[in-house]
Formats: structure tokens, C-alpha cells, sequence
């Protein structure tokens, strides 16, 4: 199980943030490059190599109004992440980082798993070997709660509902 969010269940995010289908923005580098596939429904997918001015690149993104954060450390590291943060918020571009801390650091918003809702996939993946002997594909996250940065969408005028707060896929209670 991935240890980030499903990029599907983001873009979803996205989409109850703006109240429509939002164009998504996304940098992949050398350890996230592997997620292109999965990338299908974002808007711009820009490849960044290391070296490269992480400004320009964020520059050349002309077309996406919120950026999916994918955790690379490339990319998002300690040097960059407050500069990205940063730059994003004055072009009005929403971040969806990867993780909750993410979010309280001046992301908009993310979906992110609780260490009970990867214990309940992984019963469910065990369970599915046990009974078939078959070992599950790689697989994000399918149990997840969403926490929204409610000052950073006020400042990007984005009115937020209840079914973006609420947006969520809880694990079943165990029996």
C-alpha cells in the first residue's frame, strides 16, 4: 500500500473544493515518474529533473489552478516546500499536498489515511491472498479522511462545502 494519497480520490478533492472539474497541475520527478499512468485526469503533468529551477517549472504551469503535491523528495523537501508553498499562493493556485502536516503548513487541502484505515486494507489484501493465493497489486490507499486548510481556500475565494469537509471512505468497523 502506498504511503501517499490515491491520486484519483484527490482530484475528486479538487473537484468538490472548486465546485467543478479543476484543472490539476502536477511535478513528477525521479521517484514519483512511475505514477504517470495513474496521472490520466490531471491537466498538466510536468516532468522536473533535479537541477532544474524549481520556479520556472512551477512557471510553466500556466494552465493548472490547484498543484497535486506527490512526495518526492526532489521536489518537496525541506528547502523547497515553504518557496512552493509560496509561489503557488501568489498565482491563486491551490496545493493538495500528500499529508495532513502538509496542510497545516499552508497547503489547501488532502486526503490522507489514518495508520486503523491501512490496517483494514491490509486485513482485507491478507484475507484475499489467504483465500486465493494471490498476492494484490500495489495499491494506494482505499480508506481515507480529508482535512481542508480553511484560511488558504478563504484566500483563494473558495467557498467550501460539507461534502468537500466530509469527503471521506471510512474503513467497515471490525466484525
Amino acid at each position: 500500500i502506498y504511503a501517499e494519497p490515491a491520486p484519483g480520490d484527490q482530484m475528486r478533492l479538487a473537484e468538490l473544493l472548486y465546485g467543478r472539474p479543476a484543472r490539476v497541475g502536477v511535478l513528477l520527478g525521479p521517484d514519483t515518474a512511475f505514477l504517470r499512468p495513474v496521472l490520466h485526469d490531471a491537466t498538466e503533468v510536468v516532468m522536473y529533473t533535479p537541477g532544474d529551477d524549481l520556479n520556472h517549472t512551477l512557471n510553466s504551469m500556466t494552465r493548472a489552478e490547484t498543484l497535486l503535491a506527490l512526495p518526492d523528495s526532489d521536489i518537496y523537501n525541506a528547502e523547497n516546500v515553504r518557496n512552493i508553498l509560496l509561489s503557488t499562493y501568489r498565482r491563486k493556485q491551490g496545493v493538495l499536498g500528500f499529508s495532513s502536516d502538509m496542510v497545516k503548513v499552508g497547503a489547501l487541502a488532502t486526503t490522507y489515511s489514518e495508520i486503523e484505515d491501512i490496517n483494514a486494507q491490509v486485513a482485507e489484501i491478507a484475507a484475499h491472498f489467504v483465500a486465493t493465493g494471490e498476492l494484490a497489486e500495489p495499491q494506494f490507499p482505499r480508506y481515507f479522511r480529508t482535512i481542508i486548510n480553511e484560511g488558504v481556500a478563504s484566500s483563494l475565494d473558495l467557498r467550501v462545502t460539507d461534502a468537500a469537509r466530509n469527503f471521506a471512505r471510512r474503513a467497515p468497523a471490525p466484525q
